[in-house]
């Protein structure tokens, strides 16, 4: 057993190292590091190329640069000893100052991409049990499938490319929410929530009418006080929301 455990662990660490070669050996070659001064009018432009050289080590073939990284990575396994040293941006920051915001910036999206996922997984899955061989059951089961059979990775580009960047994008400009874009936000939404609350087609319709207007009406406000640029609750907006959740809940669990 000892034996086992101390081969998967040099295999593990041959595997992380062998990752970070390839990743450094990428990120050097993705673009020039001294782009931005040789476009440079500066006067001392040759000498900020030089000071830039020298601090990157750039001037060495980046596979010997690797090691050079690796050297002072190793300082970081020895705690309280300073010698941690992750080299320095292209602005000449150390890699270890600005690792920290680094790190509670990934804290948060984990945190909360982790809550979403248990929140949402459980509500789609106890609204699935009760609404078993519906035509939300076997979407849901379908988009599952579907998305499971994705690599991580290639979803994390495309939610990247077309949500984070899109959305920053738009909140970047001054154009409001087009009208087709809140209509087809509030079919979609009628569409799911009539699936979602079941029943026979009258309670359908009524259920999709309400949550297609009301989605609607949700949008055209948030546009009209321009609240994705300036988002906020309050205490009003806070207890509708916490009542709204509690409605939801034992409206989808109790059917």
């Amino acid at each position: 057993m000892v034996g086992f455990i101390l081969r998967r662990i040099a295999v593990s660490i041959l595997v992380l190292l062998a990752a970070s070669f390839i990743m450094y050996v990428l990120s050097a070659n993705s673009g020039d590091p001294l782009q931005d001064l040789r476009d440079s009018s500066a006067a001392n432009r040759d000498q900020l190329i030089a000071a830039r050289v020298a601090a990157l080590d750039l001037n060495v073939p980046v596979p010997l640069r690797y090691f050079l990284w690796l050297g002072g990575a190793a300082g970081c396994l020895i705690p309280f000893a300073g010698t941690c040293n992750l080299g320095l941006t292209i602005s000449n920051a150390a890699v270890t100052d600005i690792l920290p915001t680094a790190i509670g910036s990934t804290l948060q999206l984990v945190t909360a991409s982790f809550v979403l996922a248990i929140v949402l997984g459980i509500v789609v899955g106890v609204v699935s049990a009760l609404r078993q061989y519906s035509g939300f059951d076997f979407g849901i089961t379908l988009l599952s499938f579907f998305l499971f059979s994705l690599p991580s990775f290639l979803v994390a580009v495309l939610l990247k490319e077309f949500l984070a960047l899109g959305f920053n994008d738009f909140l970047a400009s001054a154009t409001s929410i087009p009208i087709w874009l809140i209509i087809l936000l509030g079919v979609v939404m009628a569409i799911i929530w009539q699936a979602m609350i079941g029943g026979d087609v009258r309670r359908r319709l009524i259920v999709a009418v309400v949550s297609g207007l009301a989605t609607i009406a949700l949008l055209v406000y948030f546009d009209l006080t321009d609240w994705f640029r300036h988002p906020g609750f309050g205490p009003v907006g806070l207890l509708l929301l916490i009542a709204g959740v509690v409605v939801i809940t034992t409206a989808l669990i109790s059917g």
